[in-house]
């Protein structure tokens, strides 16, 4: 099957990603019962998650944006790509209002977020997502949607869960990863029908595993650059 085939090519991507070290400690989180009496350990683990928070903003911001420009170029030969990727648009709408009311959970002013600008990883993101749904194959762009929602449906629920036991933060400092947890779980079925039903173009699956690919290495770079201070 196709989506096989897409898992195949890029696991050895999503590996690379699994293995980095603050990925790797954050997932270990939920292994641990009672939370850390560190508090130099609670203060990173509360830095890491709002920089998390912050970088999140500006990649889903744009996803809505991105996800319907691809749309709109999509070929009348390939309409299942055309409806997913405008209903998608529809279903990510307004999703960075979630993280902003995080955020004022947390503390953080959310004009502060809106003001601010993406660091150098997450720029680079948010433009290669641009750019293949608007330059290249923008069939392509469903591979942002098989790493960012595919990580999300495995892990978004229990970081949700490990944020409030180590943190002791409220429910309302984690609604945007308890609703992706939630919500992610159909959208990646969804996604694998898609594919393997759709697909009639080797040039299609290939270039969905590209982005795959790229995406997987930008996100791993974002990820790297938690524990940096906020960019101005």
């Amino acid at each position: 099957m196709l989506y096989e085939r897409l898992a195949k090519e890029t696991a050895d991507a999503r590996a690379t990603f699994m293995e980095l070290p603050l990925v790797t400690a954050i997932l270990g989180l939920s292994a641990q019962k009672a939370p850390s009496r560190d508090s130099e350990h609670r203060e990173m683990l509360r830095h890491v998650y709002r920089r998390f928070l912050e970088e999140s903003y500006h990649h889903v911001r744009a996803a809505a944006k991105v996800y319907a420009l691809a749309g709109s170029r999509v070929d009348e030969g390939n309409e299942p790509f055309r409806e997913w990727l405008l209903q998608h648009a529809v279903d990510e709408y307004g999703h960075h209002e979630w993280i902003l009311n995080d955020l004022r959970a947390l503390g953080v002013d959310p004009a502060d977020v809106t003001r601010s600008k993406p660091s150098p990883a997450c720029a680079a993101l948010v433009g290669y997502m641009y750019y293949v749904a608007g330059v290249d194959n923008p069939i392509g762009i469903l591979g942002d949607s098989y790493v960012i929602e595919g990580l999300s449906q495995l892990f978004a629920t229990q970081l949700a869960g490990s944020m409030k036991d180590h943190l002791g933060v409220g429910d309302d400092a984690v609604t945007y990863l308890e609703r992706h947890g939630r919500a992610d779980q159909a959208h990646m079925e969804e996604f694998k029908i898609l594919v393997d039903s759709h697909i009639r173009r080797d040039r299609d699956l290939t270039d969905i595993i590209h982005v795959s690919r790229v995406e997987f290495q930008l996100y791993g770079w974002i990820v790297q650059e938690l524990q940096a201070p906020s960019p101005v």
